[in-house]
């Protein structure tokens, strides 16, 4: 009598094997074919099926398949083993990552160098060097402190100048919370005539306020909540950038404050660090002037613009004033 599948696999590689309803693969078990291990597939065993109707076998797993014949004279080393490898996994797709670039950093003498402020100006208002760790690179980079003050010159919010001319410049530090740069001196600037001029960044308000301009800095074009309105008076004007930032910050502020005024920046410099740099004091506070005078109501520049006047938004009271001027206790 012939022997069966099971009887070639019990008398040369016995294994324990299970009974399904399919004829097809009545028996199934672990691979007893030489070098295979089921482990290798991801069913983790079970991938040898026995057709007993047939007398046939066959592997899901390494994909051999065969009658009597064949299995005994691989078992007893007549014939090689037909594997062919490992089945590959199939793996979850891969997701590629971004590789960020390695922070620039920058000292507060480059930082003043380039930007044409006076160094020991800046250091009498709190700022100084630092370092601050850069994940991409596992190193410390040199890096510009910034305090951003309450209008008691209180509670300082820190923010970090970590390049000077990359496009990854800023990081606040952990907790601290966006306000507007130069509320330690807004007292003194609503008693000042003129407008309250709003400007992009803490180089461009440190700029004005050198040269005797009040101003504040906007931390980001596109960071403004409608509460900081509250703080800034009647007469407010704001510096407008030459770019898609710019505009965008126009509009937003002026559904804020419709009393706004602007400020559109000459073609020789879009800010006015840039401007001071590229002319003397006197030129420069005379052009400032100018500028100021031939400022035009935001609502006006916007209908030329868009052909239409944005809705203002409604100011929050004065929550965002009691905010700033709340003594901590």
């Amino acid at each position: 009598m012939t022997d069966t599948i099971l009887d070639i696999i019990q008398r040369l590689a016995p294994r324990p094997y299970r009974t399904t309803s399919n004829p097809r693969s009545m028996y199934m078990m672990a691979c007893p074919l030489p070098d295979h291990e089921d482990r290798q597939h991801r069913d983790g065993g079970g991938s040898f099926s026995v057709n007993a109707e047939a007398n046939l076998w066959r592997c899901y797993g390494c994909k051999a398949k065969g009658n009597t014949v064949t299995l005994n004279r691989i078992l007893i080393g007549e014939a090689l083993h037909p594997y062919n490898g490992p089945v590959q996994r199939r793996s979850a797709p891969k997701v590629r990552k971004t590789k960020l670039a390695p922070l620039e950093g920058v000292t507060l003498a480059a930082l003043a160098s380039a930007k044409g402020l006076d160094l020991d100006y800046l250091l009498g208002r709190g700022w100084a060097d630092t370092r601050y760790f850069d994940g991409a690179a596992s190193r410390y980079v040199p890096a510009v402190y910034i305090p951003y003050f309450d209008t008691f010159g209180r509670d300082p919010q820190i923010r970090y100048r970590i390049g000077l001319t990359a496009h990854d410049r800023f990081r606040w530090k952990f907790g601290s919370v966006p306000r507007l740069y130069g509320l330690e001196a807004l007292d003194r600037y609503l008693q000042q005539p003129g407008p309250l001029i709003l400007v992009e960044g803490e180089t461009d308000q440190a700029t004005l306020d050198a040269h005797g301009f009040p101003a504040l800095g906007i931390p980001g074009a596109g960071n403004f909540p409608p509460a900081w309105a509250d703080l800034l008076g009647s007469d407010v004007a704001l510096w407008v950038e030459a770019d898609a930032g710019g505009n965008a910050l126009m509009t937003t502020l002026a559904a804020i404050i419709p009393e706004l005024r602007i400020i559109h920046a000459p073609a020789t410099a879009k800010d006015p660090t840039e401007l001071a740099a590229k002319c003397g004091p006197l030129e420069f506070l005379g052009i400032l002037r100018q500028l100021i005078e031939a400022a035009t109501k935001a609502p006006t520049v916007l209908a030329r613009a868009h052909g239409s006047t944005p809705t203002p938004l409604r100011r929050s009271s004065h929550r965002a004033r009691a905010i700033y001027f709340q003594v901590s206790t």
